[in-house]
């Protein structure tokens, strides 16, 4: 007679479990279209796009996601698309270890042109990643009801391309 290998249920049971978790964690292998938009659609969908310069941090109660829930306080610099006040608060993330705080070198780098990626972050579940500054540094922030990686683009000059490109786009609207 034949010797059936009977199948070893703890194996499938812890096999199956991981594959469920690598599943949940690994989610999100590509940028999603919709966090991707290209540019003048983000434009376009902004209710406020403002210049701003972080000032101050405080700690928050809760965000989303943010591992270290923060709000952040920036000076308004310029207004280029709706209204608002001398400063504005934003909640974001706190813990800026490992961040990706890029300017795409002035926002030339064909990089961000091409790819429509900005400097965002995008979670494993494909949802948005919390804002995150540094303090004294500035930021083109655009408010939409649509959300895309390139929202928080760091901006540290108005020679910036991306910021050029923003100001075209909204005078030409007015």
């Amino acid at each position: 007679m034949h010797n059936v290998r009977r199948p070893n249920w703890r194996s499938i049971v812890v096999f199956g479990g991981f594959a469920l978790y690598a599943g949940t964690a690994l989610a999100c292998f590509s940028l999603p279209r919709n966090l991707v938009r290209p540019h003048s659609a983000v434009v376009d969908d902004a209710t406020q796009i403002l210049w701003a310069e972080v000032i101050g941090t405080q700690a928050a109660k809760s965000t989303s996601d943010a591992r270290r829930p923060v709000t952040y306080t920036l000076r308004v610099l310029q207004v280029l698309k709706g209204q608002a006040g001398a400063t504005i608060q934003l909640n974001g993330e706190g813990d800026l270890s490992g961040i990706w705080d890029t300017t795409f070198s002035n926002h030339v780098e064909d990089e961000f042109w091409s790819r429509y990626s900005g400097r965002m972050g995008v979670n494993g579940d494909c949802s948005m990643v919390s804002p995150h500054f540094m303090i004294g540094k500035r930021y083109l922030i655009m408010h939409s009801s649509l959300p895309d990686t390139k929202h928080f683009e760091r901006v540290d000059n108005d020679d910036d391309r991306w910021f050029k490109y923003v100001k075209r786009m909204t005078l030409s609207v007015r």
